[in-house]
C-alpha cells in the first residue's frame, strides 16, 4: 500500500514545539472515542507517519467498508 503521509515528529514539533518530547506518553482518540496512548520514546526511536489518505482512493475503508480515517498511524 502506498500512503500520503506527514512525520509524527514534525507535525508535533510544529505544533507543540520541542517540548512535547518531555512528556511520557501521547494519547489518541479515534472517531469512535477508543483512546491509545503510545510512549513519547517510541516516536523519538522510530519513524512514524499519519498518514491521510491512500494514494489510490481517498480514505480509508476496512473490510465492512467502515470509515477508519481521518488519519492513519504508521
Amino acid at each position: 500500500m502506498q500512503f500520503s503521509a506527514i512525520s509524527v515528529n514534525a507535525l508535533f514539533d510544529n505544533l507543540f514545539g520541542k517540548s512535547w518530547q518531555q512528556h511520557e506518553q501521547v494519547l489518541f482518540t479515534a472517531n469512535d472515542g477508543y483512546q491509545s496512548s503510545i510512549p513519547v520514546k517510541t516516536f523519538l526511536q522510530h519513524n512514524s507517519f499519519l498518514a491521510y489518505k491512500k494514494t489510490n482512493k481517498a480514505n480509508f475503508k476496512n473490510k465492512e467498508q467502515a470509515q477508519l480515517g481521518p488519519f492513519y498511524l504508521i
